[in-house]
C-alpha cells in the first residue's frame, strides 16, 4: 500500500504539473492500525488514512468513506454496508465505522476521499479492506488437543515437545483457505510441509489460564483475568488437490515454563493445541477442519525446550516428512482432548516476534581440543543455526554468555544425526549472547560452523535521531539494541536473559522512547490489556509484571498503567483506549489511597510486601526513601487522572481528582519539605526532581529548590545521581527551567554514572546499573531517548491536540552540538526537526505531515503557530542569542514624501567632523504595553540601537550622501507599561573613517513611524553624553579604519538601561529636520528606505586555545563555562583558533583586573618571517594584525565589544595585570554577515568538491554584508568585478537578489561626469577602473536573465548607454581599436603586471596607456554582446545596430592585428610582444577569434605555461570560455588552485596566488557558481528564467546531486552515468519548463519532476 501511495502522489503531482491543479491524494489506509488486518475484532473499527500533498499547508476538512462486501460494488460506488456521506471533521484517524453490524469472518472493501481546505476533493484512495475475527465463542467448533496431561503438576519436570499432524483430503476448487491457530505455549504449524507463517515464538504471551502460585517471592492475591491469543493466516496458497497434512509442533513457552522459579513456580499446564483450518470452496461451500480426537501425536527429537535453558535436540529422532503427505503415522497415538484454559480467546493483532537480521561472528577462537570461543560484533537476542558434519551420536553444545560474562543458564544441545551435512537451530527458546562456547569433542568447528539470528517482536521503526554528538547517538544506537532485544511476545522485559519479565517500571519510564522510536499502536494495545487482565479486581492493586510473572516494585511499576495509557493517548489520540481502561486506570487511584499511614503517605502496597522506590541509583544501595517515590507517584498518577477525566468528559472525577491532589501535595511537603535547605529529604537522588517533575512543589519555592538542585549537582560534578525512575525525569526538570546546558552536561559525562560506557565496544547494550553490575541488557535508562527527541530535536506532542495532530517543535540546542536531526513517523506522516549551526547561524528545517499543524519555537523565542504542512526552513541568531521580537518593516508611507517631524541631533560644543563615540538617550512613559510600536533610525556614521538596554540593530547600510539608509523595526516587544528608554551608540571615527563609509558629519534620527510614536522624535528631550573611554587604536591599522581603545574606568556602564541617572548629560543640539528624496531645497543626507534586511547576528563559538604563555588555560574556557582567572602582577598571552576565518563581533566579558591592559590582536593567519605559509601551523609563528586594547575598571561583569566588526581565524589576547587578579567570565564572537541561506547545493562522488563548495561558500558570506565586499580583513570595498561574480554566486545559492540590486543601482549612482561607473562604490575616495564599468553591463546582464524584472533593467539602460559611449569614444579611428584608455585599467593580477607606483599599471598590460589593447578592446566587444541585447530588449533598435557594427569592426580589426597566425593565438598588442590567457579568454567570449578555431584555441592557451596565467579572479573568465568551447566536461580537472589552497589550510580562498595579501576574496569563489550552472548546467534559457536550460557537464564525475532556487521555487538534479548515458531525475517548480540537453540530444522538461534518461 505504501508503494501506491508513492506511485499514487508521483501520478497526482504529474497529472496536477499538467493541469495546473494540485490535489491532495489518500493513502496508507488502516484499520485497527493495520494494513489489510485479518482477524479484526472490534465491531466498530477504527479506520484511518494518510494524506500526501506537494503543496504546502493542506489540510483535510471532509471525508466520505465508503465500505462495501466486494471490490466490484465499491468500483461502482456501491457502499451496501456503509457510505458515511460527507462528514465535515479533518479527523483522519480513529474514524469509527458506522455501518452495517459486521459479522465473524466478513471481510470488508473500502475507501475514502477527502476534501482540503479549499473545498476542493481529492480522488478515491485505492482500495483497503479488513477482514473480521472469530467473534463469538460459538464460532469454535475446533477442541483443545494435546499429547498427555500434567501427572507431576507440582514437579518441574517437563516431557519432550509433542508432534501433531492430521490428513484430509479436498475434492473441489478452493476459493480461500484460512487457519484459526493457537498453540500453548508456542507453536510452528505446517501445511504440506510448509511452514505457515514467518513468525516465530508465537502466539504472544498472556495471562493465560488459572494457575496455582506456589513459593511467591512476592506476595499476589490472584484475581486477575485470562485470556488466550490466536493466529489467523491465508492459507490458501498452501492447500493442494486432493490430500493435504496439517503439522504442528507444540512447545513449552511461557504456559509451561518451569526452569525459573526464583519469582515463584508460576506454570499453568502442558502444552496444547487448538487449530480451526476453515476452507470456502469456488461453488461457495465450506467444510472446517478442526483439532479434535482424530488428529494423532508422538515424540519426536526435541526432548527438551525452555525459555531460560534452551533446548536438546537429538536428530537421531527425527520423523523425517512427518508433517507432508504419505508419511506413516500408524505408530502415532491419538490425541487427548485437553482442558480448555480459562482465558477467552482473541485474536492477536500485537506483531510477531520474527527472525529479523542474522549475524555472522567475527572471530572464531580454539580455546582447547573440544572447546571453541564466538565472538559476535553487538549482543544478540535470539540463537544460533548450526551447521555441521559428523558421526551419529556427537554433540555439539551451545553455551551462550553475554557482555556480563554470565551465560544465565542458556545451553543448547545438539545430538548428530550423522553421515551428512547438518543445519538446526531451536525453535521454543531466545538467548541473549554476545558470545557462543561451542564444546564438541568429534565435530569439526570452524568460522562457517554457526551463524547467530537475531529475534524479536517485530515492532516497525517510526523514529530516528543523529546528533553531532556521537555519544548521544551511541546511546540512542544502544538504546535501540537493548530495546529490541528486550521485545519478545509483544511485551518488553526488563532483560532477555535473567528473568524476561515485563516489568512495568521499566516500561513506564521508557514509554516515550519507545513510542517515537517504534510503532506501538497494537504493541501497547495488547500490554494495557496484559495489565488489565493482571490487576486485582477487587482491590485494584496493579502488580509489577504484566503479564503477572512476580516480581518486586512498588507504586512506580503500577502507575505504569496510568502513564503509559495517557502517553500512547498524546502520541496517538486514541480516547477509546482510555474509555477501555478508564476504570482500572481509575481503581489503581482508589488503591493508592488504601495504602497510606496517618501522614497520607504510601509507606507499602500489598501484605508482606515491599517497595523499591526507586531502583539502581549509583553506590551500594539505594538510600531515597521508598514512601517519597511511592508517594510522588500516588501524586503523579492522581494528576495524570484528572487530565484523562477531561479528555474523556468526565467532569466529576476530574473535579475529585484535583481535590484529591491538593490532599496528597499537601501531606508530601509536611513530611518530606526542609525550608532550611529548600531540599525534599536530603536533596539526593533525585528527592528534589520528583517533586519538581510532577508539580508537588509549591509555586513559591519553585526557584528555591531548583536551585537547591543545581547546587546538589554542581557538588557532584554534574554527573547522574539517581535511578530509573528520577534519570529522565531529571532531565525534564532541567530543561524545563530552562537548564539544558546542564542536562546535556550530565549526558556528556564519559565516567561512571554516566553513559561513556557505551563507546567501548565491549558493550553494545544499556546496562542495570550505573557501574555494570547485573545485567547489561537492561533498556529502563534508555528513558534518556526521549529527551534527545523532545528537546534536541525538539519534537513533542501538543496535550491539547493530542495524536500529533497538532505538534510543538522546539529544538533547544546545547552544549558543543552543531547539528541535530529526529524523524518522528506519526499517523500522520514523518515529522522532522532538522537543524544546524554554521558559523553561529541557526537553521532549522521542519517537516509537517499534510492535515497536521505545527508550533515552530526557535532557540531565540520566536514563535510560529499553526505552521501548515510541508517543509519548512527557519533562521535563528544561534542558540545563545535572542532577538527579542523585534521586527523589521515597512515605514508608513508619508515619511517618504515630505519632511520628517524628526530632527538630525548631534552633540553640542565638539567637532561633528572629527573622532567621536556619542551615547544618546530618550525616556518615555507608555500607558500600556503597545502592540506596535514602529520607529526609524538612521546615523552617521554608525549607530547601535538599544531599548529598555536590549540591542536591537545597527546601521545604517551603507550608501552615499544622495542615498542615506535608515532603518525601520517594531520595537513593541521590549516596551512596557510606564517608563522606558531608548538609546544608541554613535560614532564617527574622523580621519580614520573606513573608505567604505561615507559620512557627512555626526548626527542621529529617530522618526516615529506615526503619531502614536512621536514621543520618541529625536529632538528635545533627547540626551547626549560624549564617551571619554574611547580613543582610536591606530597599531597596526587596517584600511577599515582604526580599532578601539576603551578605557572602562572612564565608561559610563549600564548607560542604556531605563534605571540609569542621565541628569548630568547635555541636551542634544539639532541640525535639521530630516528629508527624504524630492522635499528639500537643500540636502545634508537624503534620507532612503533600507532596500536590504538587517544582518545576520549569531553567535559564534571560539575554537581552542592553541598555544598559552603565563598561564595553563582549558579550552573549556572558551565554552563558556569555565571562567579563568589571571593573578595579579602576571602577564598572560592566549593564542585562539577559531579554525576558520570568520567575521564577528567579538565580546570579551570580564570582572575584577583594575589597571589590568587587555589587547586583542586579529588575524587571518600566523607569519613568519613575514609569511603566512600553513594556515593550520602556529609554531614559530606569531600574529600580525590590527589590535583593539581594553583597560579593566575592577568591575563586575564588564564587556568589552568594538564598534566594528573583527574579521580573523586567530586572535590572541595579551593580559598584563596589575595589583588585582583579573577574571575572564567569557570570550565568544557575534557573527555578522548578510543573511543568506544555503537553499542551493551540489553534491558529487569526488569528496573533495564538497569541500570546494563549503569554503567557497562561506568565503562568499564573509565577503556579503551591508554591500557586497572584496575582502572582509582589508578594504570591504564593493568593487563591480568582484561583484558581478558574488551576486552570481547569491542568485545560485540563496536565490536572494536583494544585494544584487542594491549595488547595480550603487555603481549607477556613482557614474562621473564623464559618464563611466566607478570602480567601487559606496567609497569615500573615487576610483575608475573603465574594465569593471563593463562588467557593470554584464552585471545588468546578468539580472535580466534571471529576474523577470524588466523596469528595474531599463532604469540601469540610461547608464548602460553612458558607458558605452564612454568607451567607443576611446576607439582609434585609425586602428579601429581601443587607442589609449585613461584611469586604472585593471584586468588581473598575474605576476608578469606587477604595480607601479608612477603609471596605472598594476594588474593590466602597458598597451591600456599606450593604446591597442586587444584584451581591453575584446572585453568592450564582450560587453556590447550583452548590451545588444539589451538595446533591442528595450527597443532601442536603432542604436543596437550601430552597436552591432562597432562590434563587428572591434572584433575584425583586433583579429587583423593581434591574431598571429604562426603561434595560432592573440598577442596583447600589435606589437606582439606578449601574449596572455586573458586576450585569447576575451578573443573566444567575443567572438572575435572565428568558433572552428575556438575550442583549438582554448586547448592550446590552457596548456602553454609561457603565456601570461589567469590567476584565481581571471579564471572565471576563463570557465566561461571552457564552456563555450564545448569542453566543460574539464571543468572539474582544472580545480587545482583551488585544492592546492585547501592543502594549505586556508578556510576561505585567497585573493591571489601565494603568496597573497588577502585570505578571503569572493572572486575566488567561483566554483560555488560553476558546480550548479556548469556541472550541473542549470541556467536560464530565456530573459527573466522564464524557463530553464539543463545541461550537465560531470567529465570524470560518476554522479551528481544539485538544488537551485529559482523565483518560483528549487530546481533539484540528481543524475548519474548510466553506460554511455545518464539517467536520473530533473525536478522543476511546477509553473517552470525547460529542457535537458546531454550528448546532442534534448529532452522537454515540465513542472515537477522528470525522469531522464540519455544513451
Amino acid at each position: 500500500m505504501k508503494y501506491f501511495c508513492l506511485l499514487l502522489s508521483f501520478l497526482l503531482g504529474f497529472a496536477a504539473s499538467v493541469s495546473g491543479q494540485e490535489r491532495m491524494s489518500v493513502c496508507n489506509l488502516r484499520c485497527e492500525y493495520l494494513e489489510e488486518p485479518i482477524a479484526v475484532e472490534n465491531e466498530k473499527p477504527l479506520l484511518g488514512w494518510q494524506l500526501q500533498s506537494s503543496e504546502q499547508a493542506k489540510n483535510q476538512t471532509a471525508y466520505r468513506i465508503l465500505v462495501a462486501s466486494s471490490p466490484s460494488l465499491l468500483t461502482d460506488k456501491q457502499a451496501d454496508f456503509w457510505d458515511s456521506g460527507k462528514v465535515i471533521s479533518s479527523s483522519s484517524n480513529q474514524i469509527e465505522y458506522k455501518g452495517k453490524p459486521l459479522e465473524s469472518r466478513q471481510t470488508l472493501y473500502w475507501k475514502v476521499m477527502v476534501w482540503d481546505e479549499k473545498g476542493k476533493p481529492s480522488s478515491w484512495s485505492g482500495t483497503g479492506k479488513w477482514t473480521m475475527g472469530l467473534l463469538k465463542p460459538s464460532d469454535w467448533k475446533a477442541r483443545w488437543i494435546g499429547s498427555q496431561e500434567d501427572r507431576y503438576p507440582d514437579s518441574t519436570l517437563t516431557y519432550p515437545a509433542p508432534y501433531i499432524r492430521k490428513g484430509f483430503r479436498i475434492s473441489k476448487p478452493v476459493k480461500q483457505a484460512k487457519a484459526y491457530i493457537c498453540g500453548l505455549g508456542f507453536y510452528e504449524m505446517y501445511l504440506n510441509g510448509t511452514k505457515v507463517g514467518d513468525q516465530v515464538l508465537a502466539p504472544a504471551v498472556t495471562n493465560y489460564d488459572r494457575r496455582p502460585l506456589q513459593k511467591m517471592l512476592y506476595f499476589f492475591d490472584d484475581q486477575s483475568a485470562q485470556r488466550v491469543l490466536y493466529n489467523t493466516f491465508d492459507v490458501t496458497s498452501l492447500l493442494q488437490k486432493e490430500d493435504n497434512t496439517v503439522g504442528v509442533l507444540l512447545g513449552n513457552g511461557w504456559y509451561n515454563q518451569r526452569d525459573r522459579t526464583v519469582e515463584g513456580c508460576m506454570w499453568y499446564d502442558t502444552p496444547r493445541l487448538l487449530c480451526q483450518l476453515e476452507i470456502e470452496y469456488a461453488d461457495g461451500s465450506t467444510e472446517m477442519i478442526g483439532s479434535d480426537g482424530s488428529w494423532k501425536t508422538t515424540a519426536g527429537p526435541l526432548l527438551h525446550d525452555a525459555i531460560f535453558t534452551g533446548e536438546v535436540y537429538d536428530a537421531r529422532l527425527e520423523l523425517d516428512g512427518w508433517n507432508r503427505n504419505g508419511y506413516d503415522d500408524s505408530s502415532w497415538k491419538n490425541v487427548l482432548i485437553m482442558r480448555a484454559p480459562t482465558g477467552r480467546l482473541h485474536a492477536q493483532l500485537a506483531p510477531y516476534d520474527r527472525v529479523v537480521r542474522t549475524l555472522k561472528p567475527v572471530r572464531c577462537e580454539q580455546k582447547t581440543d573440544s572447546t571453541y570461543w564466538f565472538v559476535f560484533p553487538e549482543m544478540v537476542s535470539g540463537w544460533a543455526q548450526i551447521n555441521v558434519e559428523g558421526n551419529a551420536g556427537d554433540q555439539v553444545k551451545l553455551r551462550f554468555v553475554g557482555e556480563e560474562n554470565d551465560d544465565f543458564g542458556q545451553v543448547d544441545s545438539y545430538t548428530l544425526r550423522g553421515n551428512r551435512k547438518e543445519q538446526w537451530e531451536p525453535r521454543f527458546t531466545w538467548h541473549t549472547f554476545r558470545y557462543i562456547e561451542v564444546t564438541s569433542r568429534r565435530v569439526k568447528i570452524d568460522e562457517n560452523s554457526l551463524i547467530a539470528k537475531v529475534v524479536h517482536t517485530d515492532a516497525k521503526p517510526t523514529g530516528s535521531f543523529s546528533c553531532s554528538n556521537e555519544l548521544f547517538n551511541k546511546i540512542n544506537e544502544v538504546y535501540l539494541r537493548t530495546q529490541t532485544n528486550n521485545f519478545h511476545g509483544s511485551i518488553s522485559s526488563d532483560c532477555p536473559h535473567r528473568e524476561r519479565l515485563a516489568y512495568t517500571g521499566d516500561a513506564q519510564v521508557v514509554v516515550e522512547s519507545s513510542l517515537l522510536s517504534f510503532d506501538m499502536t497494537q504493541f501497547y494495545r495488547k500490554w494495557f490489556d496484559d495489565m488489565e487482565d493482571a490487576r486485582n479486581r477487587k482491590s485494584g492493586y496493579v502488580p509489577h509484571t504484566a503479564p503477572f510473572g512476580g516480581g518486586g516494585g512498588g507504586p512506580a511499576w503500577g502507575s505504569a498503567y496510568v502513564i503509559m495509557p495517557w502517553a500512547y493517548y498524546c502520541y496517538y489520540g486514541d480516547t477509546a483506549l482510555l474509555s477501555r481502561h478508564y476504570g482500572g486506570m481509575k481503581q489503581w487511584i482508589s488503591y493508592l489511597g488504601t495504602r497510606t499511614d496517618e501522614r497520607g503517605i504510601v509507606v507499602r502496597e500489598e501484605p508482606d510486601g515491599w517497595c523499591l522506590g526507586d531502583w539502581c541509583a549509583p553506590g551500594k544501595k539505594m538510600e531515597l526513601p521508598e514512601a517519597l517515590v511511592n508517594t510522588a507517584y500516588y501524586y503523579h498518577s492522581a494528576s495524570l487522572m484528572s487530565k484523562v477525566a477531561a479528555a474523556l468528559g468526565k467532569g466529576e472525577d476530574k473535579q475529585y481528582f484535583d481535590r484529591l491532589c491538593t490532599k496528597i501535595k499537601q501531606d508530601f511537603n509536611a513530611v518530606f519539605f526542609n525550608p532550611v535547605t529548600n531540599h525534599y529529604w536530603e536533596g539526593r537522588q533525585g528527592s528534589d526532581v520528583f517533586p519538581l517533575a510532577f508539580g508537588m512543589v509549591p509555586e513559591e519555592k519553585k526557584e528555591a529548590v531548583f536551585n537547591a538542585l543545581l547546587a546538589h549537582l554542581e557538588s557532584i560534578g554534574n554527573h547522574f545521581d539517581t535511578g530509573i525512575m528520577a534519570t529522565p525525569l531529571l532531565l525534564q526538570v532541567l530543561t524545563d527551567n530552562g537548564r539544558s546546558d546542564i542536562a546535556f552536561r550530565l549526558m556528556n559525562q564519559r565516567d561512571i554514572p554516566g553513559f561513556g560506557y557505551v563507546m567501548d565496544d565491549r558493550y553494545s547494550c544499556l546496562w542495570e546499573r550505573w557501574e555494570g553490575k547485573a545485567s547489561r541488557c537492561h533498556p529502563m535508562f534508555g528513558s534518556v531517548v526521549a529527551w534527545f527527541y523532545n528537546t534536541l530535536a525538539g519534537i513533542r506532542y501538543d496535550e491539547t491536540k493530542p495524536g500529533m495532530k497538532h505538534i510543538i517543535i522546539a529544538p533547544q540546542p546545547a552544549g558543543d552540538l552543531t547539528y541535530c536531526r529526529g524523524t518522528y513517523q506519526s499517523l500522520y506522516g514523518q515529522v522532522c526537526s532538522d537543524w544546524r549551526i554554521q558559523e553561529g547561524k541557526f537553521e532549522l528545517t521542519v517537516e509537517v505531515p499534510v492535515n497536521a499543524t505545527a508550533t515552530v519555537i526557535l532557540p531565540d523565542g520566536k514563535k510560529y503557530p499553526d505552521v501548515g504542512a510541508g517543509v519548512h526552513r527557519f533562521t535563528a541568531f544561534g542558540y545563545a542569542v535572542d532577538n527579542n521580537g523585534v521586527r523589521e518593516v515597512a515605514p508608513d508611507a508619508s515619511l517618504l514624501a515630505r519632511k520628517w517631524d524628526a530632527n538630525w541631533i548631534s552633540c553640542p560644543q565638539v567637532s561633528l567632523y572629527d573622532y567621536g563615540v556619542y551615547h544618546f538617550r530618550k525616556s518615555f512613559q507608555l500607558d500600556s504595553k503597545p502592540e506596535s510600536f514602529v520607529i526609524n533610525v538612521s546615523a552617521d556614521n554608525r549607530y547601535r540601537l538599544f531599548v529598555n538596554g536590549t540591542p536591537v540593530c545597527y546601521g545604517p547600510a551603507r550608501g552615499d550622501l544622495n542615498h542615506w539608509y535608515f532603518e525601520t523595526v517594531d520595537i513593541s516587544s521590549l516596551l512596557k507599561e510606564g517608563k522606558n528608554t531608548l538609546a544608541a551608540i554613535v560614532w564617527n571615527a574622523g580621519r580614520y573613517t573606513p573608505g567604505a563609509q561615507m559620512t557627512l558629519k555626526t548626527g542621529l534620527i529617530v522618526q516615529g513611524n506615526t503619531a502614536r510614536e512621536a514621543v520618541v522624535n529625536t529632538g528635545r528631550g533627547w540626551k547626549v553624553y560624549q564617551n571619554p573611554a574611547y580613543a582610536p587604536s591606530v597599531e597596526n591599522r587596517q584600511d577599515v579604519g582604526c580599532a578601539d581603545i576603551v578605557d572602562a574606568s572612564l565608561y559610563p556602564w549600564n548607560w542604556e538601561t531605563a534605571d540609569y541617572d542621565d541628569s548630568t548629560w547635555k541636551e542634544v543640539v539639532s541640525l535639521g529636520r530630516g528629508q527624504p528624496y524630492g522635499v528639500g531645497t537643500g540636502y545634508d543626507w537624503v534620507l532612503c528606505r533600507r532596500d536590504i534586511p538587517l544582518m545576520e547576528d549569531s553567535l559564534v563559538r571560539m575554537q581552542t586555545i592553541r598555544r598559552s604563555e603565563g598561564l595553563t588555560v582549558s579550552s573549556a574556557f572558551l565554552k563558556g563555562n569555565a571562567p579563568m582567572t589571571v593573578p595579579a602582577n602576571r602577564k598572560v598571552t592566549l593564542l585562539i583558533d577559531q579554525s576558520y576565518l570568520t567575521n564577528a563581533y567579538p565580546e570579551l566579558k570580564v570582572s575584577g583586573g583594575k589597571g589590568s591592559e587587555i589587547r586583542m590582536r586579529y588575524s587571518e593567519a600566523l607569519y613568519k618571517d613575514g609569511q603566512k605559509g600553513n594556515r593550520n601551523d602556529i609554531e614559530g609563528r606569531e600574529v600580525g594584525g590590527f589590535t583593539d586594547k581594553f583597560y579593566p575598571d575592577g568591575g563586575s561583569g564588564r564587556v568589552f565589544r568594538p564598534l566594528w566588526f573583527r574579521t580573523y581565524r586567530y586572535l590572541q589576547v595579551e593580559i598584563e595585570t596589575k595589583g588585582e587578579p583579573l577574571t575572564l567570565l567569557d570570550l565568544y564572537g557575534m557573527y555578522t554577515a548578510y543573511p543568506f541561506k544555503e537553499n542551493g547545493s551540489f553534491a558529487s562522488d569526488q569528496p573533495d568538491l564538497q569541500k570546494i563548495w563549503e569554503v567557497g561558500w562561506r568565503t562568499a558570506r564573509l565577503c556579503a554584508n551591508e554591500t557586497y565586499y572584496d575582502c572582509p580583513y582589508y578594504e570591504q570595498l564593493q568593487y563591480v568585478g568582484d561583484t558581478r561574480i558574488q551576486a552570481l554566486i547569491s542568485l545560485y545559492v540563496d536565490g536572494d537578489d536583494r544585494l544584487m540590486r542594491k549595488a547595480i543601482k550603487m555603481f549607477d549612482y556613482s557614474r562621473s561626469y564623464e559618464g563611466i561607473t566607478t570602480s567601487r562604490y559606496p567609497s569615500r575616495v573615487p576610483q575608475y577602473i573603465p574594465p569593471f564599468s563593463l562588467y557593470w553591463i554584464n552585471m545588468v546582464h546578468d539580472y535580466w536573465m534571471y529576474r523577470d524584472d524588466p523596469a528595474f533593467v531599463k532604469n540601469c539602460m540610461p547608464g548602460v548607454k553612458s558607458v558605452l559611449e564612454w568607451f567607443t569614444s576611446k576607439i582609434d579611428p585609425e586602428t579601429g581599436i581601443l587607442g589609449p584608455v585613461p584611469h586604472w585599467n585593471f584586468i588581473d593580477w598575474p605576476k608578469q603586471w606587477p604595480w607601479n607606483n608612477d603609471q596605472p599599471l598594476g594588474g593590466t598590460h602597458k598597451a591600456a596607456i599606450t593604446g591597442g589593447s586587444s584584451i581591453l578592446s575584446l572585453q568592450l566587444a564582450y560587453t556590447l554582446k550583452d548590451a545588444i541585447e539589451l538595446l533591442k530588449e528595450f527597443g532601442e533598435t536603432d542604436l543596437a545596430r550601430s552597436y552591432e557594427k562597432v562590434y563587428q569592426s572591434l572584433c575584425r580589426h583586433t583579429w587583423d592585428k593581434c591574431w598571429n597566425e604562426g603561434k595560432q593565438m592573440l598577442a596583447d598588442d600589435p606589437d606582439e610582444a606578449s601574449y596572455s590567457q586573458h586576450a585569447n579568454i576575451m578573443g573566444i567570449l567575443s567572438d572575435a577569434v572565428p568558433q572552428e578555431k575556438q575550442q583549438a584555441l582554448f586547448n592550446k592557451l590552457n596548456t602553454d605555461p609561457s603565456l601570461i596565467q589567469a590567476t584565481f579572479y581571471y579564471r572565471f573568465y576563463l570557465f566561461r570560455a571552457l564552456k563555450k568551447v564545448g569542453l566543460a566536461d574539464h571543468y572539474t580537472e582544472m580545480l587545482k588552485p583551488w585544492q592546492d589552497m585547501l592543502a594549505i589550510g586556508l578556510t576561505t580562498f585567497a585573493e591571489n596566488p601565494e603568496p597573497t595579501r588577502s585570505d578571503c576574496h569572493a572572486w575566488s569563489a567561483s566554483p560555488v557558481y560553476d558546480f550548479l550552472a556548469t556541472v550541473c548546467g542549470v541556467e536560464p534559457a530565456e530573459s527573466g528564467f522564464r524557463s530553464v536550460r539543463v545541461a550537465p557537464h560531470l567529465g570524470s564525475l560518476k554522479q551528481i546531486e544539485g538544488k537551485i532556487p529559482h523565483p518560483a521555487g528549487i530546481i533539484e538534479v540528481s543524475l548519474k552515468k548510466s553506460g554511455k548515458g545518464l539517467s536520473g531525475t530533473v525536478t522543476l517548480p511546477a509553473s517552470l519548463t525547460g529542457t535537458f540537453v546531454w550528448g546532442g540530444q534534448e529532452i522537454k522538461l515540465a513542472g515537477g519532476k522528470n525522469e531522464v534518461k540519455t544513451q
